[in-house]
């Protein structure tokens, strides 16, 4: 039996792999003034900004779900825990810089155990590294991630 995993995210932020969400704010405390934001999404305008479904699993399909009092980006369609929303941010980020992130998380149904990485340059492989642990995701509350 397929079990039903679209998993929603009200606030989003990933360095190459990343988990879904509703404002995604990255702050960078050595490069940019305290507070000011070099990326926010919060999916109200139904725009999905870069966001992909990884190929790896079995893809899936991003969109916005309509929460009735705001919106978020949901991944939908997958029946793989391989399956995952992916952002590319690296063109945002300055090397030897500091940086905050932020995220929220959602299922739509049941209950998970989720984690976000950053991909680590190689030219050899694919290599992510756990940034942000396990945390247990359910769909009564957003779960908060932050690093």
């Amino acid at each position: 039996m397929k079990r039903k995993s679209s998993f929603l995210v009200m606030m989003v932020l990933l360095i190459s792999w990343l988990l879904p969400a509703n404002v995604l704010t990255v702050y960078g405390e050595e490069f940019l003034p305290l507070g000011e934001k070099i990326l926010f999404q919060d999916f109200e305008d139904g725009d999905t900004g870069n966001w992909t479904a990884k190929p790896w699993g079995d893809g899936g399909e991003i969109g916005i779900y309509d929460w009735g009092d705001n919106k978020s980006l949901v991944l939908s369609d997958r029946s793989s825990s391989e399956s995952q929303p992916f952002l590319n941010i690296t063109n945002l980020m300055k090397s030897g810089k500091k940086y905050n992130m932020s995220m929220k998380l959602r299922l739509e149904e049941g209950t998970g155990e989720y984690h976000i990485t950053a991909k680590v340059a190689s030219e050899e492989e694919e290599n992510y590294i756990w940034i942000v642990g396990n945390r247990e995701v359910t769909s009564e509350d957003w779960t908060v991630f932050e690093l």
